[in-house]
């Protein structure tokens, strides 16, 4: 969290609300600064983060979509992909 500020714990937030939270994104000043400082989301500017991935999973869940299928890549897929 922001030092010197209180930070109210994911569990306790949870039961306030009668919920299980369904993603807790990390504290990450630098990465959501230099997205919105560039105009730019996070999945363009750390798409690996766990930011931007837990935005991404809950997008998926509020859209009801399963997660994309990962390619599997081979030395020569890339050669001898078709067009």
């Amino acid at each position: 969290g922001v030092p010197g500020r209180p930070e109210i714990p994911v569990k306790d937030f949870g039961e306030a609300l009668g919920l299980t939270p369904s993603l807790s994104l990390p504290f990450d000043p630098k990465l959501f600064g230099q997205a919105a400082n560039n105009g730019q989301m996070l999945c363009e500017v750390a798409p690996k983060s766990r930011a931007a991935e837990g935005i991404d999973y809950l997008a998926q869940q509020i859209a009801r979509r399963d997660p994309p299928p990962t390619q599997k890549t081979s030395l020569f897929g890339s050669l001898f992909k078709r067009k």
